[in-house]
Parts: structure tokens; C-alpha cells; sequence
């Protein structure tokens, strides 16, 4: 199998297939698109979310921007360590040391978690829990139609580029200006990642707007949250492949590993549904945020990606934009990560 999240293939087939729904207090549960459950307590809703990663930020950030795209808001945070029997206290407080820095930047409390040592574990993995609550008049209806628009915060593969800058910083350097490879570096890691801001913003135009759907960009890049949010919505996505934002630098990296910058991880942007998205665009732009109408929802279920092939290099998905043929594109699930091709783990 693909090293990274399982693809969604075997997840819809061996897991989601298979868990069973008993109790109808849980509003949104296990499914391809949902990143967080829902469930009813009361006058409230409880939110919970979930990541794991070899790094505490990456981790952290995850779990924090699976739980803001339900509207929520963070409660507390539990941290579980899983570590390898050769660490050191030393490492042991570090990782302390990141959690408690990254909690205390946002004024979340870390409640409690777990930790573990084993010879299972080669590497150190930290799984964060997120937990929250959000109330009827925000939560999501998740009740899209055809004709909504399909708006992307951010850019295309935020996280992927700082981690190929980071873990291959002497061949990029080798190969491009100093300069260059340091102005293709996101920068403020790792707040950048964080969708949070945006996630304001748009919850302040839910109702205008007709807000019905938030999904981080992860694992699968761009392309892959893009299926996941046609799959999610039970609809088609028609997507203007010029419209997506994305910076030249990441272009030329992705071009010199021969990867696809568009399946390549992308924690920091967000993708956001509602009936007017140039209403959220102006909004999220007049607030400092990059931000573009990327696609419609239609009612044939297909997610397809259109491009021109005007320009078109040795690589297929190095498209360039301009005059020329139309060609239809078409998503699919996501089955791993182009980040896995130039680093092994993140």
C-alpha cells in the first residue's frame, strides 16, 4: 500500500464499510471528506477531530484545522506519544516542550493523552486529539446544491514545499539561486499552516454567503481534496485548473522531483462551498488571505479538472495557462502522497 494516510479505496472498503451506526446523537461521523465527528449534547455540539504524525507541529496543526472546518471551537487537546525504546529524556522534553509552546500560543489546554514505549515503534509518532464544541447556529448544514461555488484559501501544496525546501535544501540550492529557494519557503512555520483565520472569516459570512462546507487541504494535495469534497457533498465538481493558486517556485521544485505540486501535501489552504463564493473571495482577500474561486458544483457527479494544453511540457500535469485546447482532467481518490517520492516521512 501507499506509505502515508490509507488511500480511500481500501478505507471505504475495509473500514468505513464495516463501522456501524447505533446511536443517533452523532450528527457527522466516519466518512471520506468528514475530518471531524459531531455529536449532540444538549443545546451544544461536541466536536472531535484526530491526527497523527512523526513531527509534534505538524500533528498538532492537523487535528487543530480538521476541527476549525466544523466551525467549532477548540476546547482542549489530548496528546498521545508512541515512542521508539531508544529515546531519550532529553528528546522526551523537547517534544513536551513543542506541545506545551504550541497549546499555549493558542490558548488551548492539553487535557490529557497517553505515552508509550515499544520496540514496535521505530520512529517517534505523536496522535493529537482535538476536542470542541459548536452550537446549531454554526454548525454546517453540509446541504450544497449545483451552481454552488467551490472557493480555495491558500496555496496549492503549502506544506509539501517547505518540507522539500527543508529535508533537500543543498540540491535545491544546487540547482537554484539561494534567493529563489528561500522565497519559495512559506514563511511564520508553524502558524502558516493553520487555517484558522480563514476559518474566521468565512464563519463571520456563513449566512450571507450560504457557507455550507469547509475542508482542509492535506494529505492527496489540492486534486485530493477536491474528489473528497465532491465525494463528501454527493456532488459533481467542475474545477478551473488556471484558477488554482499556486506559487512559480513551487511549480520549478515540483518540476525538478517530477511530481505533481497538485497531489502534493498541502496543510495551510482550504477549500470552502457556499451558494456566493466571489461574496467569501472579496472577503478573505480584503483580509490579507489569498484566495480564489476555483470551481461550481454540478449534478453529474463528475470531478473533473479543466486545463488548456496550450504549453505543455514533458510532464503532463506542468500545465501552463493561456490560449489554447480545453482538455477534461479527471479527479480521483486519493491513493498516497507525492511528498513520499522526495522524503520518507514528515
Amino acid at each position: 500500500m501507499e506509505q502515508g494516510s490509507l488511500g480511500e479505496l481500501y478505507l471505504t472498503r475495509s473500514v468505513i464499510k464495516h463501522i456501524r451506526k447505533h446511536n443517533k446523537s452523532v450528527a457527522t461521523g466516519s466518512g471520506v471528506g468528514k475530518d471531524y465527528s459531531m455529536v449532540k449534547t444538549h443545546s451544544q455540539w461536541t466536536v472531535l477531530s484526530e491526527s497523527v504524525a512523526a513531527t509534534p507541529y505538524i500533528a498538532w496543526t492537523k487535528a487543530m484545522n480538521n476541527l476549525y472546518v466544523s466551525g467549532g471551537n477548540v476546547a482542549g487537546a489530548r496528546v498521545t506519544y508512541l515512542l521508539p525504546k531508544d529515546v531519550q529524556e532529553e528528546q522526551l522534553k523537547e517534544y513536551s516542550a513543542s506541545f506545551n509552546s504550541l497549546a499555549d500560543d493558542a490558548g488551548i489546554q492539553i487535557i490529557g493523552g497517553h505515552t508509550a514505549v515499544s520496540g514496535a515503534y521505530k520512529k517517534a509518532t505523536f496522535v493529537v486529539e482535538a476536542l470542541g464544541e459548536t452550537s446549531d447556529d454554526l454548525k454546517l448544514t453540509g446541504k450544497a446544491k449545483p451552481g454552488y461555488q467551490v472557493v480555495m484559501a491558500g496555496y496549492t501544496a503549502m506544506l509539501g514545499t517547505n518540507l522539500i525546501i527543508s529535508n533537500r535544501y543543498e540540491e535545491l540550492t544546487g540547482r537554484f539561486a539561494t534567493s529563489y529557494v528561500e522565497g519559495g519557503r512559506f514563511k511564520g512555520e508553524p502558524n502558516c499552516y493553520s487555517v484558522e483565520a480563514m476559518v474566521k472569516v468565512a464563519m463571520e459570512l456563513k449566512c450571507k454567503a450560504e457557507l455550507c462546507y469547509m475542508h482542509d487541504i492535506s494529505h492527496g494535495g489540492v486534486y485530493g481534496a477536491l474528489w473528497q469534497t465532491g465525494e463528501a457533498l454527493n456532488l459533481g465538481v467542475k474545477v478551473n485548473h488556471c484558477a488554482i493558486p499556486i506559487k512559480q517556485e513551487t511549480v520549478e521544485f515540483c518540476n525538478y522531483y517530477d511530481i505533481n505540486p497538485y497531489m502534493l501535501e498541502g496543510t495551510g489552504a482550504l477549500i470552502l462551498v457556499a451558494r456566493d463564493g466571489e461574496c467569501l473571495t472579496e472577503a478573505l482577500k480584503k483580509a490579507g488571505i489569498s484566495a480564489e474561486e476555483v470551481g461550481v458544483l454540478t449534478d453529474n457527479k463528475e470531478r473533473a479538472v479543466e486545463l488548456t494544453t496550450a504549453g505543455m511540457g514533458e510532464i503532463p500535469h506542468m500545465m501552463t495557462c493561456g490560449a489554447g485546447k480545453i482538455e477534461k482532467r479527471f479527479l480521483t481518490p486519493v491513493k498516497g502522497d507525492e511528498i513520499y517520492k522526495v522524503i520518507s516521512a514528515y
